[in-house]
């Protein structure tokens, strides 16, 4: 007996345009024999050399002129369950069941990102196919917080996950996400709408991080900027426990140890994408006065623990495709 799918993933990678046009050449072969009913590109790069990205767009133009793409910059690719070996990585989904549909949208996501959230807001509930929200977002500078909190209230059957668009060098602030007929933007966010009757999803909230040492409070914090705990330079923490300097390389030596604490009773973790001179840090997205925080570090052991444990509930899903995705850590 055939399997059904709902979908199928096919992932290669962009190393030189020969190799690329034989995997285009396979993959049109097997869609005119399948008769898939719709496809999409991701498109992950870890670079950010623009003409060589645009190369990988135009061939995929010429080859699926009808289908669309998303992308966006990374630190790091994933293929077949282990780190990519090309700087560019491709994903092709493609939809089997008629009723499966998908509108994608690139927006700027500026100081107005709380008008951006709730168009998109409008657009899900006057929608009722839509079952899932994917979005590749740079968080240059910006904070995440009223975007998101535009959703808090989406029917209980849409799924919103995604990742930020860092770049190779996570001390950079140039990271883009793309899309098909849009410029790559340093400061905007791409959002994939997937759904139909016949499309299921489910997302899966797995941090295994540990709170480390003592509990402090915030005692001053404005928006995504985090100024004091417990009355000092937030940046003191980092520097006192850690030996981390206020300097360029700030990114980089902190990103293992974010700042955890609990938010409508989720764990939320906080990274500080820099530092200041006045000690103060820059999160990704804002954090409330006199809430208690700590410092956490992402255990190896506890994080694996903690995907075992929610691999139970995949294999009773039993999905066609499962997404990953690395944005920085």
């Amino acid at each position: 007996m055939e399997d059904i799918y709902s979908m199928r993933r096919f992932q290669f990678e962009y190393s030189n345009e020969k190799l690329f046009v034989r995997e285009l050449e396979k993959l049109r072969a097997w869609e005119r024999r399948q008769m898939a009913q719709g496809m999409l590109f991701h498109i992950y790069c870890e670079t950010v050399d623009r003409d060589r990205i645009k190369t990988v767009c135009d061939y995929l133009e010429k080859y699926f002129p009808d289908a669309d793409y998303i992308g966006c910059t990374t630190s790091g690719n994933i293929v077949s369950g282990d780190k990519g070996q090309s700087d560019i990585c491709v994903s092709c989904t493609m939809f089997e069941y008629p009723d499966t549909q998908y509108k994608v949208f690139q927006l700027p996501l500026e100081e107005n990102s709380h008008e951006v959230g709730q168009r998109l807001k409008r657009y899900i509930d006057e929608n009722p196919w839509v079952k899932s929200v994917e979005l590749l977002t740079t968080i240059n500078g910006i904070s995440m917080t009223k975007f998101c909190e535009s959703f808090t209230d989406c029917r209980d059957d849409v799924c919103i996950f995604g990742g930020g668009a860092y770049s190779p060098d996570l001390n950079a602030n140039n990271g883009f996400v793309f899309s098909k007929g849009h410029e790559m933007t340093t400061q905007g966010v791409v959002l994939l709408m997937t759904g139909g009757d016949d499309f299921h999803m489910v997302t899966m909230h797995i941090t295994g991080w540990k709170p480390l040492g003592r509990e402090f409070t915030v005692t001053k914090a404005q928006d995504s900027r985090l100024y004091e705990l417990d009355g000092q330079p937030a940046f003191d923490v980092y520097y006192k426990y850690l030996h981390i300097n206020n300097d360029e390389n700030f990114f980089e030596n902190s990103l293992e140890f974010p700042i955890f604490y609990k938010h409508n009773g989720i764990d939320i973790l906080r990274a500080p994408a820099s530092s200041n001179e006045d000690g103060s840090l820059n999160l990704t997205s804002a954090v409330d006065e006199n809430v208690s925080a700590k410092l956490a570090y992402g255990d190896p052991e506890v994080i694996i623990d903690s995907v075992k444990a929610e691999s139970i509930a995949v294999a009773d899903f039993q999905p066609d495709v499962i997404d990953v995705f690395s944005c920085a850590a």
